[in-house]
Parts: C-alpha cells; sequence; structure tokens
C-alpha cells in the first residue's frame, strides 16, 4: 500500500528492536504511536543510529505513572529531554473535527482485528483517554559520544 500510495520513497521493514542501518545513519527519527511497547530496546537503537546532536521525535499516549521512566531511560542512555508537551487536548478536538476520518480509521482497524464494532465505535465515540494517562509529545537530543 505504501509503495503504491507514496512512489519514490524507500520503505524498509524491520524490527524496531533491531534496526537495519548503520552507526550513526539518520538526523532525525520519529515515532508515531507504537514506542509505548518497545521502549527500553528501541531507545539502545535510536541512540544507535542517530548522528551526535541528531533528533528523536516521538508521540505516542503515555501513562501517566510511566512518563517520568521514560524520561529517565532516554537521559541515562545519552539523550537530552528537548520537548515534552501533553497534546490529549488536541487529539480530541482533531478526532471531532475529523469525524468521517476517524470513523473510517476506526473501522479499518476494526475489520483488521475482527473486533466487536458495536462496542469498539462506543468506546471511540467520546475519544476517551484513560484518566491515567496522556498523549504527548516528546523530543530528545541525542548527546554527543
Amino acid at each position: 500500500f505504501c509503495k503504491r500510495i507514496h512512489q519514490g520513497i524507500d520503505f524498509i521493514e524491520g524490527k524496531a528492536e533491531e534496526l537495519p542501518f548503520k552507526n550513526n545513519t539518520f538526523d532525525i527519527i520519529t515515532n508515531v504511536e507504537s514506542s509505548g511497547y518497545y521502549f527500553n530496546e528501541f531507545i539502545n537503537e535510536v541512540h544507535r543510529t542517530l548522528v551526535p546532536g541528531g533528533l528523536f521525535l516521538c508521540t505516542d499516549k503515555f501513562f501517566n505513572n510511566r512518563i517520568d521512566e521514560v524520561i529517565f531511560n532516554f537521559i541515562k542512555n545519552n539523550f537530552e529531554l528537548v520537548l515534552n508537551t501533553d497534546i490529549t487536548a488536541n487529539v480530541r478536538s482533531a478526532c471531532a473535527i475529523n469525524k468521517y476520518s476517524t470513523l473510517s480509521r476506526s473501522r479499518l482497524i476494526a475489520d483488521i482485528f475482527m473486533l466487536n464494532e458495536e462496542r469498539y465505535y462506543a468506546n471511540r465515540k467520546n475519544q476517551n483517554v484513560h484518566p491515567e494517562a496522556a498523549f504527548r509529545v516528546l523530543i530528545f537530543k541525542k548527546l554527543n559520544n
């Protein structure tokens, strides 16, 4: 799908915990809505593949009791925290404004995972976010080795 829609861009499949790239390859690495599942192992790979001074931009839903741990893990691996912003209100607003797009994405996800669509849509209707979680943007800068 990606190759067909975004021609001229190379897509490489790999494991986040074992990125198939050489050391010091990238100026910027981004990660959207998946880093919470493999964060500790992924930090090492982000550090390995970023050039010194390179940036890691991440957005995800984090539980509030875990965000300090995530930040600490980056700092102890030779990163500096550049930005930590709660964007939960923005996510809710965007979903409310663009309801058709969200509904289409929800239907696709429900179809892929064969979820009970009625229950799934009912849970998403108000874009409920767990009270102990928030969507955040984190930006870290890799310090010199």
